[in-house]
């Protein structure tokens, strides 16, 4: 029994103590008994809570009534602490977890226990956040002056989106909301508020698709060509964008380049020359768009830039538009001073051909700059795991050169290694 673990000597904390770490036992029966005792003592309804989810269903059973009752006379300590908790059940199989949510929301929910939930959206542990995030979202009309606070409040961009979308599903009238959120930082948010007003067939639709035509992010600046053209088929983006290159210089370029021909790629080319480096890169992003057989010889000099963000932006298209010409890339390798430039370039060579990619392994194994050369033995690796993905064997000059790079990279090379990539030139 229970009563067994403990004596007329211990104090009540140590009497609590004992109960609790029982619940932990290995024997479903002492499990049992222990729920069932817990009753007796106060703030112990966090420790009930994962014996809802108990391989034994006698168990959980006396954990569901326990906790049941433990309701009632929780304090908000307890419930803040079981929030996280009950929230894990939901990936239970075992539980009965849509019964236990309501028991717990119908208590949380309360006016008197609201607030607990409110300030938990602001906790600093993501899990708290989002775990009171759900409760409110399993009411979202009983909860909807909370939810509105959150989603201009939060900061949590994905988390409130969605509480967006939840309180468009109760049928309530967030328009005013909505408008708010067109100029939010998030650009799902942005896109999800326009489209809401959208549905509404609110009358300025107009002007506000309009003024979304400069955004930052590509799907809202689509989203919102496409409800301007609903509306007035003629209308010339085309003009808006050059119209607007002084004030939204580097969304204006990217705009050009969504709506424009190859015709105005002679405009947008002297722009690869700004001193700012969002204009910079939304050039590079144009230009290949409109013309990529002409820039494409282009793209790969950028990656001799001291500017991380347009190093970053040249690989990518150099990636989508599959542009690697890689006698100049390792030229670019080699005369960067910049470690980052390095493993951008690296990572562009490594995509090359199999036999080619491992002279490329090996030339750089025993660079000075260390993360090139974890990046290297990481490719060493995938390399032989790969191996069997391309029968292509490699040419006598490939052979020579890997043969001599073995011989200067020996060091940097276990001997398993070594005795592995030998043989394998032999096959």
């Amino acid at each position: 029994m229970i009563t067994d673990f403990i004596t007329s000597g211990m104090s009540p904390e140590e009497k609590r103590a004992a109960v609790i770490f029982s619940t932990f036992s290995s024997n479903g029966y002492i499990r049992q008994r222990a729920v069932e005792y817990l009753g007796k003592f106060e703030a112990t309804l966090p420790f009930v809570i994962p014996r809802l989810n108990d391989w034994v269903g006698e168990v959980r059973q006396t954990a569901f009534d326990s906790f049941s009752e433990g309701l009632k006379v929780a304090s908000e300590q307890e419930l803040l602490q079981s929030i996280s908790l009950i929230d894990r059940l939901r990936r239970s199989t075992r539980c009965a977890y849509p019964e236990i949510a309501h028991l717990f929301d119908t208590v949380i929910n309360d006016p008197a226990n609201i607030h607990i939930v409110e300030d938990g959206l602001f906790d600093s542990n993501s899990g708290i956040r989002n775990a009171c995030l759900r409760i409110l979202l399993r009411s979202p009309e009983k909860n909807r002056e909370i939810l509105r606070k959150y989603i201009l409040r939060g900061k949590d961009p994905l988390s409130r989106k969605t509480a967006f979308e939840s309180l468009i599903k109760t049928d309530l009238d967030v328009s005013d909301l909505a408008d708010a959120l067109l100029t939010d930082k998030y650009s799902g948010v942005r896109y999800a508020a326009l489209k809401y007003l959208d549905d509404l067939d609110r009358k300025d639709i107009f002007r506000k698709a309009e003024s979304l035509l400069t955004d930052k992010n590509a799907f809202v600046r689509e989203f919102s060509r496409s409800l301007i053209t609903k509306t007035d088929p003629g209308f010339d983006f085309l003009n808006f964008y050059m119209e607007r290159q002084n004030p939204h210089t580097a969304v204006a370029i990217l705009g050009l380049g969504e709506v424009g021909s190859p015709a105005i790629c002679e405009m947008i080319e002297p722009y690869l020359k700004s001193d700012r480096v969002d204009v910079i890169r939304a050039s590079m992003i144009s230009l290949m768009r409109l013309d990529p057989r002409r820039y494409g010889a282009v793209i790969p000099e950028m990656l001799l830039s001291g500017h991380g963000g347009i190093v970053k932006t040249a690989k990518e298209l150099i990636q989508k538009y599959r542009i690697h010409d890689y006698d100049r890339i390792e030229e670019i390798f080699s005369m960067t001073p910049y470690g980052s430039t390095k493993m951008k370039c690296a990572a562009l060579l490594f995509s090359a051909g199999k036999w080619q990619r491992m002279i490329y392994i090996l030339r750089f194994m025993s660079d000075k700059h260390e993360p090139l050369r974890n990046m290297c033995r990481t490719q060493f690796i995938r390399w032989f795991g790969t191996y069997n993905r391309s029968f292509s064997a490699p040419t006598e000059e490939q052979k020579t050169t890997i043969l001599k790079l073995l011989r200067e990279q020996e060091s940097y090379l276990s001997e398993s290694a070594l005795a592995h990539l030998r043989l394998v030139l032999t096959l």
